[in-house]
């Protein structure tokens, strides 16, 4: 399979989930334009980092990240974005609580 310049695989559906409860989290309904509004300064305002990041060179911070750190962000990642897709999967209604393990309890 090897590496692509194009491709990037990674936690995107976890991002996707922590931008979608930051939005909520302030009370704005989905797809109005408040939501949208601040779901698109968020993603500018990381983008600016990002950019930032990149033109200085600090990529190589990422390396004092231990792997048991990542593998444990992964991981816990994919827990929680299973747990939330149960619902769905199951077809039944189960209800929401502030955190993961409170669902699963």
């Amino acid at each position: 399979l090897g590496s692509s310049n194009e491709l990037s695989i990674g936690p995107m559906a976890i991002t996707s989930l922590l931008l979608g409860v930051s939005c909520q989290r302030y009370g704005f309904v989905d797809g109005s334009p408040e939501y949208i509004a601040i779901a698109t300064n968020i993603s500018m305002i990381v983008g600016i980092i990002l950019l930032f990041v990149g033109v200085c060179k600090l990529g190589a911070l990422t390396n004092l990240i231990s792997q048991s750190v990542l593998t444990g962000f992964l991981t816990a990642s994919a827990l929680v974005i299973g747990v939330n897709q149960l619902k769905y999967i199951l077809g039944i209604p189960i209800p929401r609580f502030q955190y993961t393990h409170e669902t699963i309890i």
